[in-house]
């Protein structure tokens, strides 16, 4: 298989092979004649065409590792993350809940506003709504408002944004007609709202 995986990617000598060209050598490999006698039937073949290339690319050292993306706001995720993991020492599952669960919200409220300072409540409360819409039923709505709720505790400990986030997330939720148990808002007598901005429209 090596011989062959030289021979697509042609390669005369040793160097530096990205993943993209591994997976051009895939899909090459899948209509090559001369492999015909060694090659498994469709998505198993390209499978293993790619798993031996990049085991060897990486043994010899010449795997061009691609960089992640960075996601939205992702130095506060990270952040979150890693306090959830060293001071309450929640499961690696929960921990992975939490980040996918955040990491949703922050992809959606990052094309809407870039400074995460400035998010409004009515952000919250829309975001909420748009996945109403989408199909979400009101327990998916409740896990991912208490995850929420969790990470803007945090964000407002920290001072990502002003005090009342976490309550006014609460109260956005209510707007819904179901806030998760344990986390009813509790009225306040101010005007603010996550991170200072105006009152939700709907609450």
């Amino acid at each position: 298989m090596l011989l062959h995986v030289m021979r697509l990617l042609k390669l005369e000598s040793p160097r530096p092979v990205r993943m993209d060209e591994i997976l051009q050598g895939c899909e090459r490999w899948l209509d090559d004649p001369n492999a015909r006698r060694h090659r498994k039937h469709g998505a198993e073949s390209h499978y293993h065409f790619q798993l031996v290339a990049t085991n060897w690319f990486r043994f010899q050292g010449n795997l061009l590792a691609v960089p992640e993306p960075v996601p939205p706001f992702g130095n506060l995720l990270s952040e979150f993350v890693n306090a959830m993991r060293s001071q309450r020492g929640l499961a690696f599952e929960t921990l992975k809940s939490y980040r996918t669960q955040t990491l949703m919200f922050l992809n959606w409220v990052h094309s809407r506003c870039s400074d995460f300072s400035k998010v409004r409540a009515v952000d919250i409360e829309e975001y909420f709504d748009s996945k109403q819409s989408a199909g979400w039923s009101r327990t998916t709505v409740s896990v991912h408002c208490r995850t929420l709720r969790i990470f803007f505790g945090y964000a407002e400990h920290h001072r990502w944004c002003s005090r009342g986030t976490q309550s006014q997330e609460s109260r956005c939720t209510q707007c819904f007609g179901f806030a998760p148990k344990g986390l009813a808002w509790q009225p306040r007598n101010s005007d603010h709202t996550c991170c200072g901005a105006l009152a939700p429209r709907h609450c």
